[in-house]
């Protein structure tokens, strides 16, 4: 009889630079990767970017799924979906897709991410 697995999660937040080398070098494998992450309201500061996106590169297990919600554009500070888009097709390892968009008062999306 073969033994489920109890589904893992965890919670994280802080500086996106940090997390990484919290996490050590054993999420770099498939098997200690995530199957899905979610992620709401992280990029709203132009700054963490490319940390997060780093992060993400390291966390999501090849056929992986990132769900990212976030308003289109933060006022103020400069950051949104669309400069985000930029950077990961800039990147060039994940491709992103809105999957879905709120556009009562400051539009709000959810962007797909996948690995290529």
């Amino acid at each position: 009889m073969l033994q489920e697995r109890p589904p893992k999660c965890k919670f994280m937040s802080g500086d996106w630079k940090h997390v990484e080398s919290m996490l050590g070098e054993t999420h770099r494998k498939d098997s200690e990767q995530f199957d899905v992450i979610l992620t709401s309201e992280t990029i709203y500061s132009i700054e963490s970017h490319e940390s997060l996106h780093s992060v993400m590169k390291c966390l999501l297990k090849t056929s992986g799924t990132i769900y990212l919600a976030a308003k289109t554009h933060y006022f103020g500070v400069g950051g949104g979906t669309r400069m985000f888009e930029e950077l990961i097709n800039k990147k060039g390892n994940f491709t992103v897709e809105v999957c879905k968009t709120y556009p009562e008062g400051v539009q709000r999306e959810i962007l797909k991410i996948k690995n290529k």
